[in-house]
């Protein structure tokens, strides 16, 4: 659709407007396939999120459940009353269901199990069914989903290797190998731990913990088996297992270290971010405890194949372990956007990243206007812009340093030559070339002080232990050296305007892709704060406004931009901000 106006926004033909609403490059047409599949793997998403689609599959569990207790109690009511071979049932009941229970016990405990297990795989199954919907990350859902059946799966299997077993007198090997399948069970654990390590910014650490489990695994499983057969020599296979332990200590306890050391540093962030404190002390809490279990892996699965299952009967460790499994997985999957904010912080803490914008390709909703003063919603804005499964654009930019164009101007087409900062500043005050720090700052922020100074051409006049009078004389000499800086530069803003044109280019692209602009002000200032172009350089009049605006700096220039060209867009209150971001995933969905 046509704007009036519309033509000073870009200098583009007609062809090349075209070329911007369409992908040209392979990364581009990636994303845009890519942007195809996550909308559809969105949908889906929606419909598993879904109450409808919850309670379905909660059904269909609790009458797998049903079906299999009664098949179990048939398998044990057979066993017990006509076994095949009644000798070696009851030299393996006791191992199965209780060592050292009276014939009448050991029954009770068969009957009970046979109902214990499949409703322990249900009701952890259930549980994990309804929590669906708790996190943004795909990754995490999709492991939340796939794990319980899993370990479903292998209480399920018991019984049918419990009538393999019957074939045979039991024995160490095959008890061995019983016990040691059953901890193949642990692996959706291990994919849990390695994918909230990843969030948590621990990428060497997750591939390296997860390559040392299944070295502990693999040998015990295969490896083993397959040494103990007629042939081999017994002491290379006990080598062999014995051997493989310390990478279970290894794995689990490179994990439980990573996940404390991120929940050190969550801890720290609730001074950051106050009003993120709370589920800031959330993930602390569920990361210390995730830590712990990470370690009780190593410490109660060497002591299941001599203690417990002696102790306790295979059956109840069964029963044992799927709590355990299930109850970690709860604490795995806690807060997993939460989780992934934690990760962003730890990895860009004293760090500025530059952000040149982000316009999606099939995105039908771009932010053009955002105040950055709400550094909380400004990185969320970014992050959902920037996601894969994104379908919200986001116009702004934000330049940190010299290389991404801080200080760097763009020629206004308008301007017979001069760049932009003639039509958003007029000529500025010489002042602005001067940056001091009187007060002692911490080292990171001297240093991005520094860095600024650098890229905008401005003289940095840091304060000693000097008198007043000493400090003045100082200031006095550093505005004159920054006098000549501004004179030298043609009164341009030492900051400079290739973010504008940057931010120019964007809100092209994104309108002439037809999707719809949002603009957000100050809390409870919606609409205050505008001004007609042609007064953004005078200082008397900005003054006036910026006294009740409900606009950044920036945001005022980029508004009024949008104005002067008559380019619609809807406002917005930056409280409705996440409000908005919902809105937006569910309708397209």
């Amino acid at each position: 659709m046509a704007v009036d106006g519309y033509s000073l926004l870009s200098t583009t033909s007609d062809d090349e407007a075209q070329n911007l609403a369409t992908p040209q490059t392979w990364r581009e047409a990636w994303e845009v396939h890519f942007h195809r599949i996550d909308r559809i793997l969105g949908r889906i998403g929606g419909i598993l999120r879904s109450q409808e689609c919850k309670l379905l599959l909660v059904c269909l569990v609790l009458a797998l459940t049903v079906f299999v207790a009664v098949f179990n109690l048939q398998i044990i009511n057979g066993l017990i009353n006509d076994p095949a071979h009644p000798e070696i049932v009851h030299q393996w009941l006791p191992w199965f269901f209780g060592p050292g229970l009276t014939p009448e016990a050991l029954v009770w405990s068969a009957w009970t199990q046979a109902i214990i297990l499949p409703l322990l795989g249900a009701l952890g199954t259930a549980s994990c069914i309804l929590r669906l919907g708790r996190s943004k990350n795909f990754t995490m859902e999709i492991a939340s989903l796939m794990a319980p059946p899993w370990i479903f799966s292998h209480l399920l299997w018991w019984e049918y290797e419990f009538l393999r077993g019957l074939e045979e007198p039991p024995t160490e090997e095959r008890q061995r190998e019983l016990i040691e399948w059953s901890w193949g069970a642990h692996l959706v654990l291990l994919w849990l731990t390695a994918d909230k390590l990843r969030l948590l910014g621990w990428w060497r650490v997750a591939p390296c913990s997860s390559l040392m489990w299944l070295v502990w695994l693999e040998p015990r499983m295969l490896v083993w088996p397959t040494m103990l057969k007629p042939g081999w020599t017994p002491w290379i296979g006990a080598a062999v297992a014995i051997g493989s332990w310390p990478f279970l200590i290894l794995s689990t306890g490179l994990q439980a270290w990573a996940l404390w050391t991120a929940a050190d540093e969550a801890s720290q962030f609730r001074e950051i971010r106050k009003n993120w404190a709370e589920q800031v002390d959330g993930e602390v809490f569920f990361l210390r405890w995730a830590a712990v279990l990470s370690t009780w892996d190593a410490v109660y699965m060497p002591l299941a194949e001599h203690f417990i299952v002696p102790k306790v009967g295979f059956a109840w460790y069964l029963a044992l372990d799927a709590f355990f499994m299930f109850f970690t997985i709860h604490v795995l999957g806690y807060a997993a956007e939460t989780l992934e904010a934690v990760g962003d912080m730890a990895r860009l803490q004293g760090k500025r990243i530059a952000f040149p914008g982000k316009v999606n390709p099939e995105a039908e909703d771009c932010i053009v206007s955002f105040p950055g003063k709400y550094s909380k919603e400004w990185d969320d804005a970014v992050k959902e812009a920037q996601g894969q499964s994104s379908l919200c654009s986001l116009a702004c930019v934000f330049l940190t340093n010299k290389q991404s164009g801080l200080g760097g101007h763009a020629e206004n087409p308008e301007g017979c030559g001069s760049c932009f900062c003639q039509a958003l500043y007029g000529n500025v005050d010489p002042a602005t070339y001067l940056s001091t720090v009187e007060e002692d700052l911490p080292e990171q922020e001297l240093l991005f002080k520094k860095s600024d100074a650098e890229a905008m051409g401005q003289v940095l006049l840091i304060r000693q232990e000097e008198s007043d009078a000493s400090w003045t004389a100082r200031k006095k000499e550093a505005l004159l050296k920054a006098a000549a800086k501004c004179k030298e530069n043609h009164y341009r803003a030492p900051w400079g305007c290739r973010w504008f044109a940057d931010w120019k280019e964007n809100v092209d692209k994104a309108h002439q892709q037809g999707q719809k602009l949002h603009v957000f002000y100050f809390e409870g200032k919606v609409g205050c704060g505008k001004m007609v172009w042609e007064d953004l350089k005078d200082e008397t009049k900005l003054q006036e406004v910026r006294d009740s605006t409900g606009l950044g700096k920036s945001q005022t220039a980029e508004v009024a931009w949008l104005d002067r060209l008559r380019i619609p867009y809807e406002e917005h209150d930056v409280g409705d901000f996440y409000r908005f971001i919902l809105q937006h995933q569910n309708n397209n969905r």
